[in-house]
């Protein structure tokens, strides 16, 4: 599969996933992409001392916190950038999805769980450089590509009763997920947002350009 052909499957996954899937995914994901390690290479001078803080207490607590607290933290992070560009890959790929997962705990929209699925696969692009035209090729890759059609589309044994969810917790459909879509477009940097009502642009979009798109585009 091309890259096209990646982002436009992951797409589909994410408008035909169930709520319960949906939440699964969201969940997994932004505690991948928040994992310390990917903090350890950033530079002292890219971020103030309470950013700094902000920005490791959200990452440990990721999933503990509500929208309000997660929003109060990257005002922080955002009031204590220190460089204009080139923030460290690591501190944008954490601050990203700890954006896209306040939004989704805010509005429950789709759109922030391809914004999701597509920092993840940037992550390991980013290890990897993936090549466009034959995108899973390497094994990181056809392994995440993987992980994301499992969380968002479980097999019929998952799918009809209990199935594993993260953090050892099981739990069986309710039945009640949204089978629809909720008017997600592919922007013209490869980014989904609800087609009514756009996202309107945050820290990371002053920085996201030397992060993804110079590796992808």
């Amino acid at each position: 599969m091309n890259y096209g052909e990646v982002e436009a499957s992951i797409l589909r996954l994410v408008t035909e996933a169930t709520e319960d899937s949906a939440r699964a995914f969201a969940e997994q994901t932004v505690t991948r992409l928040v994992r310390p390690e990917l903090l350890h290479a950033a530079a002292e001078d890219e971020l103030t001392e309470d950013a700094r803080t902000a920005l490791t207490t959200g990452c440990a607590n990721v999933l503990m916190m509500g929208a309000a607290e997660l929003e109060d933290l990257l005002a922080t992070i955002d009031g204590g950038i220190l460089v204009d560009d080139g923030l460290d890959t690591g501190v944008l790929t954490a601050v990203t999805a700890l954006e896209h997962w306040k939004n989704y705990l805010e509005q429950n929209r789709r759109g922030e769980l391809y914004e999701l699925a597509v920092r993840s696969i940037e992550d390991i692009d980013h290890e990897v450089s993936a090549t466009l035209d034959d995108f899973l090729a390497t094994p990181q890759m056809a392994a995440e590509y993987a992980r994301i059609r499992r969380l968002l589309a479980p097999g019929p044994d998952e799918a009809a009763g209990v199935r594993p969810q993260p953090h050892g917790r099981t739990g069986a459909d309710d039945g009640g997920g949204d089978e629809g879509g909720d008017g997600i477009a592919v922007g013209d940097r490869g980014v989904a947002t609800d087609a009514a009502d756009p996202t309107a642009p945050t820290v990371t979009d002053r920085h996201r350009l030397t992060h993804s798109d110079g590796a992808r585009r």
